[in-house]
């Protein structure tokens, strides 16, 4: 991620002179959730069959969140400490544009593929409420990455959103440590004393209750996940060399274990059966990535880590509408469909990020102080 730097004015930068290879393992994350997504529609029946027990795409999610908990973690350590603003701006810079273009293209690619009547979308009856293109329907699914939004949709036009929105509950965790550790620490001297993973541990621990209602289903489903960003938070600071920080990554290793088996064995929508020990050893395969890739210092493969890296985002984003447009025009599953589709998902991706990502870029750049 991080890359030459540029004049800064009070902004510590000493943390990214270590490049970390996330990636291609981060595309590669991108990869299994694309190919989840396309076996589910595309895939001849053995595939299918093959693939869908271990449900790649979701562990896949899961490992992103371990993931962004330490290079978000990072990010707020190095850069954005007393400049919490400047964290919720950048971070908005990040995932609103190409959020943005893949939800009105889904909504185009809805209104005009029925009207033509070829729509098709994987593990879709293609049937829709009356009101899904109703201006409200469409207004919150233009927000849909705000948390809690999704209890206004009616109809959903892009599904993914539900991990960018786990993704911005985190982000809103971390903008209110900041603003803690930047504002309360002004107002008294007890206060100064407490450091900015202080008050991360804090609301950590605050949240601790919410998962444990969410494994029973109830409360606010997405605090299920805290675990994942809390072993990527604890991984940066072991890294770090902070005390107790490996004993909290095996405190929050435990409670994503307890997490993960306490998964229903059938998933309920397509109703077939979990293959729950081979998901637990894809995500522990991924995880142990995550460990090794935080530890190693190595700027040999910087520039294809970069760039292969950089269109991770626009591929998760972009991919179901190119998967929705292949399967409306040819739904005879076969290999060479589904190569031809992948190919397709990573060229669109390239050119998402070639039009999006340079202004974008500037812009974040100027918020961060310093081009990463």
């Amino acid at each position: 991620m991080p890359a030459k730097e540029l004049p800064t004015s009070g902004v510590s930068t000493s943390g990214f002179a270590a490049y970390r290879n996330f990636g291609i393992f981060r595309f590669m994350l991108a990869c299994l959730v694309m190919v989840h997504h396309i076996a589910s529609g595309l895939a001849p029946d053995g595939l299918a069959m093959f693939l869908r027990p271990y449900e790649i795409g979701s562990i896949a999610v899961m490992a992103f969140f371990v993931l962004s908990g330490f290079v978000i973690i990072e990010a707020a350590d190095r850069i954005y400490l007393n400049r919490p603003n400047a964290f919720a701006i950048n971070r908005a810079l990040r995932i609103a544009p190409h959020f943005l273009a893949a939800v009105v293209i889904a909504i185009l690619l809805n209104l005009i593929l029925r009207k033509v009547g070829i729509y098709h979308q994987p593990n879709n009856t293609g049937l829709i409420p009356a009101d899904a293109f109703s201006a409200e329907n469409i207004i919150f699914n233009v927000i849909s990455i705000i948390p809690l939004t999704d209890k206004f949709i009616s109809y959903n036009f892009l599904e993914i959103a539900w991990a960018v929105r786990v993704e911005v509950a985190f982000y809103l965790v971390v903008f209110l440590a900041l603003s803690a550790f930047d504002r309360i620490s002004k107002l008294d001297r007890f206060f100064k004393r407490i450091s900015f993973e202080g008050y991360l541990s804090i609301l950590f621990l605050c949240s601790t209750p919410l998962f444990v209602m969410s494994l029973f289903g109830r409360g606010v489903m997405m605090f299920q996940y805290v675990p994942y960003f809390a072993f990527g938070v604890t991984l940066y600071y072991w890294v770090q060399g902070k005390p107790l920080a490996f004993i909290f990554c095996v405190i929050s290793f435990l409670m994503i274990i307890l997490h993960f088996y306490t998964l229903p064995p059938n998933q309920g929508t397509q109703g077939f059966e979990r293959d729950a020990i081979g998901q637990f050893a894809l995500l522990m395969m991924l995880m142990a990535t995550i460990i090794w890739l935080a530890f190693l210092k190595s700027r040999r493969i910087e520039r294809a880590d970069r760039s292969v890296g950089e269109i991770t985002y626009p591929l998760y984003m972009s991919h179901p509408n190119v998967i929705i447009i292949m399967l409306s025009i040819n739904s005879n599953n076969s290999y060479v469909w589904i190569a031809f589709t992948l190919i397709v998902c990573i060229v669109t991706a390239r050119l998402h990020h070639e039009i999006v990502d340079p202004i974008v870029d500037q812009m974040r750049n100027r918020v961060r102080g310093v081009a990463l």
